[in-house]
């Protein structure tokens, strides 16, 4: 078993394949994406800024605000408890994707210790798995 961990801007996507098919009961998703730490963040801040230019601020490096980011943190990591539970000790391999996963690397890193799967490029993985995918489906 394989399960696969997308935390995009807007959502988080958990999916658990087994010989290439998704796992019913390990599917879920939630609007808990990059967005939502930009939105802690700004609620912080008064909403003095707009989620794009706080973006820039976090892909440049610039932006850092601990607190906002354990909340955010605790609100995936309860996500994942709560679909996975302790099923989630019996995947093989877990694989991040995403550009949340670049910014939660270490909490991943700490819940499935080393059956995480380093990632080369967790952003594109999500368009080169799509692409692959849709090439499976179109040789059917």
């Amino acid at each position: 078993e394989i399960a696969i961990v997308s935390i995009g801007f807007n959502t988080i996507e958990l999916v658990v394949l087994k010989d290439n098919k998704a796992l019913e009961r390990f599917v879920d998703g939630e609007q808990i994406g990059v967005r939502r730490y930009l939105e802690l963040v700004n609620d912080k801040r008064r909403r003095l800024f707009s989620l794009g230019e706080l973006d820039i601020r976090l892909r440049n490096g610039s932006l850092t605000d601990d607190a906002e980011l354990a909340k955010w943190r605790a609100q995936v990591h309860g996500r994942i408890e709560s679909q996975w539970g302790k099923a989630a000790q019996r995947f093989d391999r877990v694989i991040a994707v995403g550009g949340g996963a670049i910014i939660l690397r270490g909490a991943l890193s700490n819940l499935f210790g080393s059956r995480l799967v380093d990632v080369d490029d967790p952003v594109m993985s999500v368009s080169r798995g799509l692409y692959k995918f849709g090439l499976m489906q179109a040789s059917k």
